[in-house]
């Protein structure tokens, strides 16, 4: 299975976790050259941008340390997301005087196997027909910037 699928699902339960949180949602992977941000939701008058790292753990790791999918965001790519909410903004003037946030979500996949047997699948759909996750685990970290 590819990274990208794992990503791709990551951002699925993102979306689902703000939507059930009374978000609406704007954009998904808005891009601009010097960034991209993963999911854009909107509530009363704030703009929120989501960066979204998945990450699938074999067996009963939950809660180890190497497994944290939010330790792969660093400065640089938060200031990326900021530049690039601006844009975003710019683009749709209707936001221009909404609060902006950046959020960040990761998304801890519990698998019911070792991790070479989830290599061998080929897409994140396989692994749900199979019914190979135990568990979904989501952090949420709020107003990280702005």
């Amino acid at each position: 299975m590819k990274l990208k699928d794992i990503g791709r699902y990551g951002e699925a339960v993102a979306k689902y976790y703000f939507k059930n949180k009374g978000y609406t949602f704007l954009s998904a992977n808005f891009q601009i050259s010097e960034g991209e941000i993963d999911l854009i939701f909107k509530k009363d008058n704030e703009i929120v941008a989501i960066e979204v790292k998945a990450s699938v753990i074999p067996g009963n790791n939950v809660f180890s340390y190497e497994y944290s999918p939010i330790q792969k965001i660093n400065r640089l790519k938060l200031h990326k997301i900021k530049i690039t909410l601006c844009h975003f903004i710019k683009k749709h003037h209707q936001y221009r005087y909404f609060n902006k946030r950046v959020d960040l979500i990761g998304v801890r996949i519990l698998s019911r196997v070792s991790s070479e047997d989830f290599k061998n699948l080929k897409t994140i759909s396989e692994a749900i027909k199979l019914n190979l996750f135990k568990n979904i685990f989501i952090t949420h970290i709020p107003n990280v910037i702005w």
